[in-house]
This record gives C-alpha cells, structure tokens and sequence, in this order.
C-alpha cells in the first residue's frame, strides 16, 4: 500500500483522470518503455507503470516549482490550494514562461485557456488548509519556497 495514493473520492475531486487510465493504458506505456532505444537508457527489469485509478500525492520537495498544482494543473498558484474550492478561478491561461515567485506560479498569460469545467479538469476538493488564517497561509507559502 501506498501512503501518498489517493482515493478521488477521499480528496472530494474529479475521478476521470484517474478513471481513465487503466492497466491498458499502463501496459502501453511500459511496452514502450521496453521497446525505446536511445542512447543512455537501459528500460528496467521489471514494468515500472501500473493503474491505481487514484492519485499520487508527490512530496513537498521543490514544491515551488511545479506549477500549476493539483493532479490535473488546475490550480495557478500555491495561493488557489489554500483557498475555498469555490473562489477558485475558473478559467486561466497556461503556457506562460513568467514565474510569480510571490504568488509561487506562473503569469495568467499563454495560448492555452484552462477550464476547470471541462471534464477531468476540475478543482474542487483539496479543502486542506483552506481554514487558515491569512499570515499561516502566508507563512506556509513561505515555507513552501524553502523546501
């Protein structure tokens, strides 16, 4: 079992992400997997790919870095996570090569329109730390940049 596998339902967000990608679809992946030549990779020995139909939480490491947030980019910045899944934006533009270090993502700015209406793009649930107040919020951001 793993301990940063979720259950969409447990986390209260949109399962067709997870629903989606079946065993075929890893087997896919890993046949492929085996089957790549190029220079420097070595496939492994065993299948590395395999269908939870949940998700992966990934560790706080580098978190500033990787935005958008959420399994699906549905979130711009660390900001949006901390806040009640109904003052989420709806829409935002993706494609930006401007970081906001001080909002921790990027610019709403780029060719792609995000919509988190559209199946599998949802940002509801992730209701963790919405309670806050405005300075622990602030100081979790903080704390954020420096892992």
């Amino acid at each position: 079992m793993n301990a940063r596998l979720y259950d969409p339902a447990e986390i209260g967000t949109d399962p067709a992400r997870a629903q989606l990608f079946t065993q075929l679809q890893a087997d896919r992946f890993n046949k492929f997997l085996a089957e790549l030549e190029t220079p420097g990779y070595q496939p492994g020995q065993e299948p590395g790919i395999r269908s939870t139909q949940k998700y992966l939480s990934p560790g706080m490491a580098v978190v500033w870095a990787r935005s958008p947030y959420l399994h699906n980019g549905s979130v711009r910045t660390m900001q949006e996570p901390l806040a009640s899944p109904a003052t989420r934006a709806k829409t935002f533009r993706r494609g930006s090569r401007v970081y906001d270090a001080a909002q921790m993502g990027y610019v709403d700015d780029g060719a792609y329109l995000f919509d988190t209406g559209a199946s599998g793009n949802s940002n509801a649930g992730h209701n963790y730390g919405t309670d806050l107040s405005i300075e622990q919020k602030r100081e979790l951001i903080e704390h954020f940049k420096t892992i």
